[in-house]
Protein backbone atom coordinates (compact mmCIF):
# COMPACT_ATOMS: atom_id res chain seq x y z
CA UNK A 1 0.00 0.00 0.00
CA UNK A 2 1.14 3.41 -0.83
CA UNK A 3 1.06 6.46 1.59
CA UNK A 4 1.14 10.34 1.24
CA UNK A 5 3.77 10.12 3.54
CA UNK A 6 6.80 7.12 3.53
CA UNK A 7 7.10 7.27 7.51
CA UNK A 8 6.23 9.38 10.72
CA UNK A 9 9.48 11.37 10.72
CA UNK A 10 8.87 12.54 14.40
CA UNK A 11 8.77 10.69 17.96
CA UNK A 12 5.17 9.16 17.36
CA UNK A 13 4.56 5.74 16.96
CA UNK A 14 2.18 3.14 16.95
CA UNK A 15 1.35 3.71 20.50
CA UNK A 16 0.85 7.47 20.55
CA UNK A 17 -1.51 7.51 17.30
CA UNK A 18 -4.77 6.27 16.51
CA UNK A 19 -6.61 5.07 13.88
CA UNK A 20 -9.52 6.51 11.82
CA UNK A 21 -11.79 5.71 8.71
CA UNK A 22 -12.47 8.44 6.41
CA UNK A 23 -16.66 8.55 5.85
CA UNK A 24 -18.81 11.08 4.02
CA UNK A 25 -19.61 12.53 6.96
CA UNK A 26 -16.23 13.27 8.29
CA UNK A 27 -13.70 12.65 4.74
CA UNK A 28 -9.84 12.70 4.89
CA UNK A 29 -8.59 16.02 3.54
CA UNK A 30 -6.18 14.99 0.83
CA UNK A 31 -3.76 18.31 1.33
CA UNK A 32 -0.46 16.25 0.36
CA UNK A 33 -2.01 16.48 -3.34
CA UNK A 34 -1.51 20.18 -3.62
CA UNK A 35 -5.06 21.10 -4.11
CA UNK A 36 -7.27 22.67 -1.01
CA UNK A 37 -10.66 20.83 -2.36
CA UNK A 38 -9.74 16.85 -2.12
CA UNK A 39 -11.66 15.00 0.26
CA UNK A 40 -11.61 11.14 0.46
CA UNK A 41 -14.61 8.57 1.98
CA UNK A 42 -13.15 4.40 2.94
CA UNK A 43 -9.36 5.21 3.81
CA UNK A 44 -7.77 4.29 6.87
CA UNK A 45 -5.94 7.44 8.63
CA UNK A 46 -3.53 7.92 11.93
CA UNK A 47 -3.92 10.79 14.09
CA UNK A 48 -0.69 11.37 15.98
CA UNK A 49 -0.85 12.70 19.50
CA UNK A 50 0.86 15.61 17.58
CA UNK A 51 -1.99 16.25 15.25
CA UNK A 52 -0.03 15.03 12.33
CA UNK A 53 -2.04 12.93 10.16
CA UNK A 54 -0.78 9.97 7.93
CA UNK A 55 -2.91 8.27 5.25
CA UNK A 56 -3.06 4.84 3.75
CA UNK A 57 -3.87 5.16 0.20
CA UNK A 58 -3.70 1.94 -1.50
CA UNK A 59 -4.17 3.35 -4.97
CA UNK A 60 -2.10 6.68 -5.20
CA UNK A 61 -1.00 6.77 -8.78
CA UNK A 62 -4.79 5.95 -10.08
CA UNK A 63 -5.75 8.35 -7.41
CA UNK A 64 -3.74 11.15 -8.42
CA UNK A 65 -4.13 10.41 -12.47
CA UNK A 66 -7.98 10.57 -12.16
CA UNK A 67 -7.63 13.98 -10.12
CA UNK A 68 -5.66 15.11 -13.68
CA UNK A 69 -8.30 13.60 -15.78
CA UNK A 70 -11.20 15.43 -14.13
CA UNK A 71 -9.01 18.52 -14.40
CA UNK A 72 -8.09 18.26 -17.67
CA UNK A 73 -11.58 18.05 -18.28
CA UNK A 74 -13.27 20.63 -16.90
CA UNK A 75 -15.15 23.29 -18.83
CA UNK A 76 -14.59 26.06 -16.15
CA UNK A 77 -11.04 27.46 -15.80
CA UNK A 78 -8.59 25.86 -13.52
CA UNK A 79 -7.48 27.71 -10.11
CA UNK A 80 -3.78 28.43 -9.55
CA UNK A 81 -3.37 25.55 -7.80
CA UNK A 82 -5.24 23.07 -10.47
CA UNK A 83 -3.02 24.38 -12.82
CA UNK A 84 0.22 23.56 -10.88
CA UNK A 85 -1.01 20.17 -9.93
CA UNK A 86 -1.75 19.44 -13.55
CA UNK A 87 2.20 21.09 -15.02
CA UNK A 88 3.84 18.71 -11.79
CA UNK A 89 1.94 16.05 -12.81
CA UNK A 90 3.10 16.33 -16.34
CA UNK A 91 6.81 16.61 -15.04
CA UNK A 92 6.87 19.68 -17.37
CA UNK A 93 8.88 23.07 -16.88
CA UNK A 94 6.34 26.31 -16.23
CA UNK A 95 8.02 27.80 -19.58
CA UNK A 96 6.88 24.84 -21.58
CA UNK A 97 3.40 24.37 -19.88
CA UNK A 98 2.75 28.32 -20.41
CA UNK A 99 3.29 28.01 -23.87
CA UNK A 100 1.11 24.82 -24.11
CA UNK A 101 -2.04 26.48 -22.38
CA UNK A 102 -1.13 29.55 -24.68
CA UNK A 103 0.07 31.99 -21.43
CA UNK A 104 3.60 33.71 -20.71
CA UNK A 105 5.77 32.05 -17.99
CA UNK A 106 5.69 35.08 -15.81
CA UNK A 107 2.04 34.89 -16.34
CA UNK A 108 1.31 31.22 -15.09
CA UNK A 109 3.82 31.68 -12.34
CA UNK A 110 1.15 34.69 -10.84
CA UNK A 111 -1.58 32.40 -11.58
CA UNK A 112 -0.01 29.14 -10.30
CA UNK A 113 0.77 31.40 -6.94
CA UNK A 114 -2.57 33.25 -6.70
CA UNK A 115 -1.37 36.83 -7.85
CA UNK A 116 -3.89 36.62 -10.39
CA UNK A 117 -7.29 35.62 -10.65
CA UNK A 118 -8.42 32.10 -12.57
CA UNK A 119 -8.50 32.98 -16.23
CA UNK A 120 -9.12 31.03 -19.34
CA UNK A 121 -6.02 30.94 -21.62
CA UNK A 122 -6.02 32.87 -24.98
CA UNK A 123 -6.20 29.30 -27.23
CA UNK A 124 -10.10 28.09 -25.36
CA UNK A 125 -7.92 25.47 -23.60
CA UNK A 126 -7.85 25.17 -19.75
CA UNK A 127 -5.97 22.30 -19.95
CA UNK A 128 -2.79 20.44 -22.52
CA UNK A 129 -4.99 17.50 -24.29
CA UNK A 130 -1.57 15.15 -23.61
CA UNK A 131 -2.31 15.17 -20.21
CA UNK A 132 -4.91 12.50 -20.74
CA UNK A 133 -2.83 10.74 -23.00
CA UNK A 134 -0.26 11.10 -19.81
CA UNK A 135 -2.59 9.68 -17.59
Amino acid sequence: METVTPAIAHECNRETRNEFRATMDEPYHFVACGLPNVYLVGIRYFRCECGEDLADIPAMKQLVNLIGRDLAEKTSALSGAEIKFLRKRLGQKAADFARQIGLEPETLSRIENDHLPEIQPKNGKTAPSSFTQAA
